[in-house]
């Protein structure tokens, strides 16, 4: 699959659970709804003869993961990299805008894509595993127990990923309602409350993605929407207060954020360039 329309395929993913939850999306029972496809999302990396950025680079759509030091100590293996944007950022811009209006908490610093597992091999076979827990950070530690020389280094690569891409979705909340907004992604209407004027609903969010929940905020839909609140900062359950005690028979909610997508094949990083 050639990496230039990786996006093409994201966009499409998401409009398609665009377009269930406004056909209805909800189903009358308490069981998750069906998504609207069984189509998977692929984000994948492919090599190139020729490069964008930088020779070491590796494409993922329109993003580029270019590794910028290799540093070798007696105890651990350090790659730093960046990623960087190679094309327009399109619906990126309108959400790093919506995020900022909100104030909930995420942010658009770096571009869109989180490399969360890495892989080193060493020319003996030797693998050895590492995370990063933080979006932000941007260096991969490979801890080893005895020194290495970057001639020992066979490969490195990216094992889990996620990328980002915009989510905009209608939802109706009615006390027991679950919706699979995409693969990995669940939102439940755990309960109704009935105040003096008004009407409470508690939703909350299930994912995969440690951080989705952080990515996401709501709005009510029509005037008579009070408010839709984050019960805990940080956390995946929100608030959502209707203005009156008698219902209309649809009572629609706007999720809106990012959707953090999985990649669902490794990336290999050269270090040609850094040995």
């Amino acid at each position: 699959m050639l990496r230039g329309i990786v996006w093409a395929i994201v966009a499409f993913t998401v409009g398609g659970v665009g377009a269930f939850a406004l056909a209805g999306g909800f189903a009358e029972a308490a069981p998750v709804d069906p998504v609207a496809s069984t189509t998977t999302t692929t984000v994948a990396s492919e090599p190139s003869a020729t490069y964008v950025i930088d020779p070491n680079e590796t494409l993922v759509g329109n993003l580029a993961i270019v590794p910028v030091n290799l540093e070798i100590r007696d105890n651990s293996v350090n790659l730093s990299y960046e990623v960087m944007s190679i094309g327009p950022m399109g619906e990126q811009v309108a959400t790093m805008e919506a995020f900022e209006s909100a104030d909930v908490g995420g942010n658009f610093d770096n571009p869109p894509l989180y490399a969360t597992e890495w892989l080193l091999t060493t020319t003996d076979g030797t693998e050895i595993e590492t995370s990063i827990l933080n979006l932000e950070v941007t260096t991969a530690r490979f801890p080893t127990e005895e020194p290495l020389e970057a001639a020992d280094i066979e490969s490195i690569e990216v094992t889990q990923y996620l990328v980002a891409t915009p989510l905009e979705v209608r939802v109706m909340m009615a006390e027991g309602r679950v919706i699979s907004v995409y693969p990995g992604l669940t939102l439940t209407v755990d309960d109704r409350a009935d105040l003096d004027n008004q009407t409470a609903f508690t939703v909350s969010a299930a994912s995969r993605v440690p951080i989705q929940s952080q990515w996401m905020f709501m709005r009510g839909e029509g005037p008579a929407w009070e408010s839709a609140s984050r019960m805990n900062r940080g956390g995946g359950a929100w608030s959502v207060v209707w203005d009156d005690t008698e219902l209309p028979e649809e009572l629609p909610v706007i999720v809106l954020g990012t959707a953090w997508i999985e990649g669902d094949e490794p990336l290999e990083i050269s270090i040609e360039g850094l040995r």
